[in-house]
């Protein structure tokens, strides 16, 4: 049994690892959160990201809302280029750089 958390319309906000892939209403809560590309001094808009598993997938991340972030291309792929960490905390996303 997988516990998942949900969020209004019971959309699933938290899928452990029983999927790689956010879910619509993930992406939603992300740009609530987020509002835009999360790298330090980027402000692309949420449509130009991609979501982000802080801890990678390939790594044993989970696709949970509080585990993600929104990332454009560019900084997406230089955050796995570059073996960049990241975390939320208190309600915001710090990259460790």
């Amino acid at each position: 049994m997988t516990p998942v958390w949900v969020g209004p319309g019971n959309e699933p906000l938290a899928l452990g690892d029983t999927a790689r892939f956010a879910t619509p209403g993930q992406f939603k809560a992300l740009v609530v959160r987020d509002e835009h590309c999360t790298f330090p001094g980027c402000t692309r808009l949420p449509q130009w990201c991609d979501t982000h598993h802080l801890q990678w997938w390939s790594r044993g991340g989970r696709t949970d809302v509080d585990k993600m972030a929104l990332l454009c291309e560019q900084h997406h792929t230089h955050v796995h280029l570059h073996d960049i960490a990241g975390e939320v905390v208190g309600g915001h996303v710090r990259w460790h750089l």
